[in-house]
């Protein structure tokens, strides 16, 4: 692995050829192998390029989310054509923040920029994914506690991915964001129980935290700047979000 621009459709491939060995070969004697075989690849190719070329930001903890939060998804999707698109895409994913977190790609669109755009992005589908496994197993049991306790999980969960999302754009340390994470933790924990008693489908319930979430962080973040939240240009966006949710919301509902 000499050249930078190839590391990460290496990995991915690597990360493709281990989802798929595990699909199709669903036992225990062969994904415990596979799968720390593959954690270890990730965790000694990312050691790799720290040495030799550097990160444009310390990624290891984003990565090894992402593969978490990502497998669990995968792990609750019945059909199998979902699965194998799924597998694709996280196998696209992990290529990705491989290949274009290097320092050395920081021409174009490849540069700082539009990768934490990327990455925010692939936070959000991370959080996406877990809540949505969360949200599977409950629907899956019929234990009064289970919905609680996810509950508890799910905003520590986004507590951490909105410290993930915010330490891209801002290189404090961990200490300076422990309210606003509080905040976001205590408000996704009472919007999971809400959402939670909705007649939906545990993908569509993952949908709507995960969209809530996403506007509170992203205001939040915007907060932390020295402008501060500029809120007459937020407010079309506020609205038509509040707009859009209401009528999906009740789009949905109809349906049910």
């Amino acid at each position: 692995m000499q050249s930078p621009t190839h590391i990460g459709a290496i990995i991915g491939a690597l990360s493709a050829a281990a989802l798929f060995t595990v699909h199709q070969f669903p036992s225990l004697a062969v994904f415990f192998p596979v799968m720390v075989s593959w954690l270890v690849l990730l965790i000694l190719a990312y050691w790799y390029i720290d040495i030799r070329f550097g990160w444009k930001y310390p990624l290891l903890a984003y990565i090894l989310v992402t593969v978490f939060s990502l497998f669990s998804l995968l792990s609750v999707v019945e059909r199998a054509q979902i699965r194998f698109v799924l597998i694709v895409v996280i196998a696209a994913i992990v290529g990705a923040l491989y290949g274009w977190g290097i320092v050395r790609i920081d021409a174009g669109w490849k540069s700082e920029k539009p990768f934490r755009r990327f990455a925010s992005m692939v936070l959000a589908f991370d959080a996406y994914a877990l809540i949505t496994f969360f949200f599977a197993l409950s629907s899956f049991t019929s234990s009064p506690r289970l919905p609680l306790l996810f509950t508890v999980l799910g905003g520590l969960w986004f507590a951490v991915l909105s410290l993930f999302m915010w330490r891209l754009y801002f290189r404090v340390q961990v200490k300076a964001f422990l309210f606003w994470m509080l905040i976001m933790g205590v408000v996704t924990m009472e919007l999971i129980w809400v959402v939670h008693l909705l007649p939906f489908g545990y993908p569509i319930l993952g949908f709507f935290v995960t969209w809530v979430w996403y506007v509170f962080q992203l205001l939040a973040r915007f907060h932390f700047t020295s402008r501060g939240v500029l809120w007459e240009k937020q407010k079309a966006f506020l609205i038509a979000n509040v707009v859009l949710f209401v009528l999906l919301l009740w789009l949905f509902v109809r349906w049910v």
